[in-house]
């Protein structure tokens, strides 16, 4: 990562900021905000990640791997592009764009292994897609 896209004056991690592996933090604020006593959703939830996403959560495998996805909401498309980007294309109708459904923005798995010695590590793997222009398309294919 470059120097300049790290964090306040120093990195989150033990490298050194520019040359390895250090990282930012992002949240979401996740409550379990469905319940259902169907054993195919236990473990489920979801919750909004800022003003214009929304995330979901769900145990995937063998109960030892969690799938993220950052979905922005129709309504987040529509206000984007009526009201931050002044309506561009002169498609959009008392604020309404055209957006009928929410687009995936990111997907994230992390699984869970136990090593020998019994400690547990974690391995994330994350894909970005492009929300507004190519919708689906990998971000890094673009």
């Amino acid at each position: 990562q470059e120097a300049a896209k790290c964090p306040g004056s120093a990195p989150v991690g033990n490298g050194t900021c520019g040359t390895n592996g250090n990282m930012k933090i992002f949240q979401a604020d996740q409550r379990v905000t469905t319940c259902s006593t169907n054993p195919e959703l236990k473990g489920d939830i979801e919750g909004p990640y800022g003003s214009m996403a929304y995330t979901y959560t769900e145990l995937v495998g063998k109960d030892n791997s969690l799938l993220y996805q950052v979905w922005l909401t129709k309504d987040s498309l529509n206000f984007y592009e009526a009201v931050i980007l002044g309506n561009p294309y002169g498609r959009c109708v008392d604020g309404d764009c055209g957006y009928t459904e929410d687009r995936l923005m990111q997907s994230q798995l992390t699984t869970l292994t136990k090593l020998l010695n019994g400690t547990w590590i974690r391995t994330r793997t994350a894909q970005g897609f492009d929300a507004f222009g190519n919708v689906g398309q990998n971000s890094k294919q673009q």
